[in-house]
């Protein structure tokens, strides 16, 4: 297969339209205040000596490839995997990733026109459908954001971009996230995965992997002690 057609994510590759419905998947996971771990996309062939070799380093490719997965799967080490030249891995159209949350996976899963096409590997996805939601193509900067939110975002960012040093703390209850600076003594609050994305790639705030998980009753204590940052009165 050419792999120059394939486009990367986090150092793994997909087909164009898996890897923007995989980057947004984690996104939004992440921005719940879960972990989001992409293992595998595309998977090269490998020769048949690799189904022999038991480090995945020692292989004819220096990694997984699909013959060293079916080696995997005959000594019982994993329960399926297509044969050699047959995997939806060796086009890019598969993904295995790991979670600490599989039923807030599968929602944006599933809203992303993906599905668990292997019933006894949780990790592995593929396209099943057309997204359920817009998905921009490259995770595009103010990605669907209403005009109204463009415009209030825009506001918030005159208002604090020379504020650096943000922490992103989330509601443990209500999952609402926050932007809280200690220097300025402040709090932002970032109304939505696609605001929190925005700003992350202004450089303001840090990405959805910093979030902190705090209980509600911390969050309030904040409260009471910062003010509110954003747009000025």
């Amino acid at each position: 297969m050419d792999i120059s057609t394939l486009v990367s994510v986090e150092g793994h590759l997909f087909t164009r339209d898996l890897a923007r419905r995989v980057r947004w998947v984690a996104a939004q996971v992440r921005s719940r205040g879960f972990t989001l771990k992409i293992t595998e996309g595309y998977r090269p062939v490998g020769v048949p000596a690799d189904q022999y070799v038991l480090v995945e380093s020692k292989t004819s490719t220096g990694g997984s490839n699909q013959w060293f997965q079916w080696g995997r799967m005959n000594r019982g080490e994993t329960p399926e995997a297509a044969y050699p030249g047959t995997s939806p891995h060796g086009r890019g159209e598969a993904v295995d990733w790991d979670t600490n949350n599989m039923a807030v996976r599968s929602e944006y899963m599933r809203l992303a026109g993906l599905g668990q096409t292997i019933a006894s590997e949780s990790w592995h996805a593929a396209i099943v459908g057309p997204p359920l939601v817009n998905i921009p193509e490259e995770g595009g900067f103010l990605m669907a954001l209403t005009d109204a939110e463009q415009n209030k975002l825009k506001s918030d960012v005159v208002a604090i971009k020379k504020i650096t040093g943000f922490r992103l703390l989330r509601n443990e209850q209500t999952g609402e996230t926050y932007a809280v600076n200690p220097i300025a003594g402040g709090y932002w609050h970032i109304p939505s995965p696609a605001a929190l994305s925005s700003l992350n790639m202004l450089g303001i705030i840090p990405g959805a992997e910093a979030i902190e998980t705090v209980h509600k009753d911390n969050l309030a204590w904040m409260f009471s002690v910062y003010r509110e940052l954003g747009t000025p009165e």
